[in-house]
């Protein structure tokens, strides 16, 4: 006969807790695949990380991997997402110290100093570029906007750097002041764009925003020398507008008077040639003599003629009489 042994309270627990740790490991192991589900967002872009190596990319949407530390899912910026990075090297001096007497300020060209605020624009286009810099790209960015400014306005005279703004500028400020302005800020993206290239930073450069300005203790003298410039820009302007009209009204009556001049020779040229050319035929050659002494005499009857229609008065005096004198009477 077979006798049946209950398990004693110890085995008993030893089984609960051996299901229990199994149900544990179950929904530990669903929670951890769990993890490498992940959803990009619209704006953002997934790489995915094998044993620290880029295994592949993936846009916004819902990425599945395996959870660490098999693979890492790292979000990056996507290229439809704008940021923004501001110096605030060249904005304000710091105080105190000798050392920082020139710091916060850009040189131009003509040796003045002037504050400048730039903002860079830009989007990441390159994600795997940018993920290998991606803790150091604002660092990198800010040296290389820097540099820039520094170029541009070293480059530059203060009037082509700064804008007047002044209460007082009621006179117009000398003409490609903003045009030179506008080629400033592209020069200082075009810069960035060129550096971030070189560098491999996976950004595409959309704009540089400038605003520079004078210290405040200078600014007054400044915008009141900027603007005396302006108008004596004007001024001289208004001079040779004036010079360039009266230059012009006289070539107009010089060309006048020498077509006025020139019609009035070829006139009397033609003229002349009318007068004589009767006469002028009785030299050819082969004319008869007799034939050119009637001509002679017939030319000499009608000019005489128109002669002596001329006058108001007339005395004939027969040049055969012993007369010789005439005495005016009533």
């Amino acid at each position: 006969m077979t006798t049946l042994v209950k398990p004693s309270s110890l085995v008993q627990a030893i089984a609960l807790s051996f299901r229990f740790v199994q149900v544990a490991v179950v929904v530990l192991a669903a929670l951890w695949l769990v993890a490498g589900v992940k959803q990009v967002p619209a704006d953002q872009h997934a790489v995915v990380l094998r044993f620290g190596a880029v295994h592949r990319e993936q846009a916004a949407g819902l990425v599945l991997s395996w959870p660490r530390p098999i693979e890492e899912v790292v979000l990056l910026p996507g290229p439809q997402k704008q940021h923004s990075l501001r110096s605030t090297r060249f904005t304000d001096a710091p105080a105190g110290g000798a050392s920082a007497m020139l710091a916060g300020f850009a040189l131009t060209g003509g040796a003045n100093l002037v504050h400048v605020d730039a903002t860079l624009y830009y989007r990441v286009v390159r994600p795997l570029e940018w993920l290998v810099v991606r803790e150091r790209a604002d660092a990198i960015l800010a040296r290389l906007l820097e540099s820039a400014v520094l170029a541009a306005c070293g480059s530059r005279p203060i009037e082509a750097v700064v804008v007047v703004r002044g209460a007082e500028a009621t006179v117009a400020p000398p003409p490609g002041s903003a045009e030179r302005r506008e080629q400033m800020s592209l020069t200082v993206a075009a810069a960035v764009k060129q550096g971030a290239d070189a560098l491999g930073l996976g950004i595409e450069v959309g704009r540089v925003d400038l605003t520079a300005k004078v210290p405040e203790s200078v600014r007054a003298a400044f915008e009141g020398s900027v603007l005396a410039d302006a108008e004596a820009a004007n001024e001289i302007a208004g001079a040779r507008t004036d010079a360039t009209r009266i230059r012009q009204a006289a070539q107009d009556i010089r060309t006048r008077s020498l077509q006025e001049a020139q019609a009035q020779a070829r006139e009397r040229l033609a003229r002349a040639h009318q007068d004589t050319d009767r006469i002028v035929a009785l030299t050819a050659v082969g004319f008869a003599p007799a034939a050119r002494r009637l001509a002679l005499v017939r030319i000499y009857h009608e000019r005489i003629e128109k002669i002596l229609k001329q006058p108001g008065g007339l005395t004939v005096i027969d040049a055969g009489a012993p007369l010789r004198l005439i005495v005016p009477g009533e």
